[in-house]
């Protein structure tokens, strides 16, 4: 009786630990799984951090991997407007337009980054 009640408390708590692996793995793996909810959820953040140059930065990067390239270029341009000397926000810039083929664009995006 005794080894039963053990078993069944190592049973308990095998799946206890199970549920928290798959709770973490969701909550970790979300921004992958549902990429567009988590675009729009920045997206809504920003509205209340509108001077935030580093989240209109990731959300530019997050945009340009959703193919929405016009709000991308939109959100990089917010941020080099509100700190023009952030180097990161150029260079994803760069980045966004070589991938919409504008390579001059780009090169000037990228030489901007070099001189911040």
């Amino acid at each position: 009786m005794i080894r039963l009640n053990c078993e069944r408390a190592e049973q308990k708590m095998l799946m206890g630990f199970v549920i928290i692996a798959v709770i973490v793995f969701v909550a970790a793996a979300s921004p992958l799984i549902f990429p567009s909810i988590y675009a729009d959820t920045i997206g809504h953040f920003l509205g209340a951090r509108p001077d935030d140059y580093e989240g209109w930065t990731y959300y530019g990067q997050l945009l340009t991997r959703l193919k929405e390239y016009d709000f991308a270029l939109f959100a990089l341009n917010r941020a080099v407007a509100i700190r023009p000397d952030y180097s990161k926000a150029w260079e994803k810039m760069g980045d966004l337009f070589m991938r919409m083929d504008e390579p001059e664009n780009a090169n000037q995006a990228y030489r901007m980054a070099e001189e911040e």
